[in-house]
């Protein structure tokens, strides 16, 4: 026996069939578009705060060089008298916070002089001196100091 589908039936098939492909085309693309636009727009929001990100550790950076390079020029520093420079070490940690350790050191990378009232050191094998001693006008180096991380200006 033969069923038949009536003109209703057959209508709804032929309409689901031609629309479903196409509403599922719909969503795909939707979607292929979607996380495109999203993609773009976050790349976007990432490149602008890496340029922000870099501006700022570049002005700080040259903030904080600037006022190194004035305490080099410092008649207390210049003296390598620790009783001279100690006073003037402990005033840069009173005026900036950020700041846990300011020292300077002779020509073999001893300490001459501390903000803090730890023994005086031998730096003689860290990167920033060694820069320092080669004649770079001003060394960084990143480091783990006292359990926190540390970025170490130096110059000569």
């Amino acid at each position: 026996m033969k069923t038949r589908l009536g003109l209703q039936a057959r209508l709804v098939a032929l309409i689901l069939g031609l629309a479903l492909p196409i509403f599922l085309i719909s969503i795909i693309f939707n979607s292929i578009t979607a996380s495109d636009a999203m993609t773009t727009q976050a790349e976007t929001l990432l490149q602008t705060i890496n340029q922000d990100l870099v501006a700022s550790t570049n002005t700080w950076l040259d903030l904080n060089s600037g006022s190194l390079r004035q305490l080099t020029l410092s008649k207390d520093i210049i003296s390598l008298d620790p009783a001279k420079q100690k006073p003037v070490l402990q005033a840069i940690i009173l005026a900036q916070p950020d700041v846990y350790l300011a020292s300077t050191t002779n020509s073999s990378g001893f300490n001459i002089a501390r903000s803090d009232s730890a023994m005086l050191t031998d730096y003689n094998t860290q990167q920033w001196y060694l820069s320092s001693r080669a004649g770079a006008a001003f060394s960084y180096q990143t480091l783990i100091d006292q359990g926190r991380p540390s970025l170490v200006i130096a110059a000569p």
